[in-house]
């Protein structure tokens, strides 16, 4: 079982390495967003004097959102490419089950998070000087509800509201 799920691992790995749109949400947009709202931030407490504290937050709300954003989206994606390569059948017709190929997904999706909360909070430490170990253990609760998906009612899928229009799956 474990080689099964070793094996479709690095075949989520082996796909993002090959694939320009997947290496960006790694790198690029992480740089993007902690330049933007970086900036922004540095910007609203020069102008205000320094009474109003909002950049070691606003990077700290950017590093957290990707805890959540990258999750869900490196699992939904994955299952998605899965659909739309056509590579169910495939799968399917071999002895993985449904458990190794969630196991294999969870396991890259965790895989990506740490790359790129450790990517970001490495940035925000080199360009803002805000050290995001400084929030201690008492993080780890909060990453963990975040990933939970807010008790389990994380978000809806799009077709929510399309039951009976025959726009989408009843």
């Amino acid at each position: 079982m474990l080689n099964r799920i070793y094996g479709l691992y690095l075949r989520y790995f082996y796909g993002t390495l090959r694939r320009w749109d997947r290496l960006t949400d790694i790198i690029y947009w992480p740089i993007i967003d902690l330049l933007l709202w970086g900036v922004t931030g540095a910007y609203i407490e020069r102008t205000s004097g320094g009474e109003i504290r909002v950049l070691a937050p606003l990077i700290f709300a950017i590093i957290l959102w990707y805890a959540v954003y990258r999750t869900q989206s490196d699992l939904t994606i994955g299952f998605l490419d899965e659909l739309w390569n056509k590579y169910l059948i495939n799968l399917y017709s071999s002895p993985i089950t449904i458990f190794d190929q969630l196991a294999a997904a969870i396991l890259f999706s965790l895989t990506k998070l740490i790359m790129v909360t450790t990517f970001a909070a490495t940035l925000a430490f080199f360009c803002y000087g805000i050290n995001f170990l400084s929030l201690g253990w008492s993080i780890a609760p909060f990453v963990a509800l975040l990933r939970q998906g807010f008790g389990g009612r994380g978000p809806r899928m799009a077709t929510r509201g399309t039951r009976g229009t025959g726009r989408g799956p009843s």
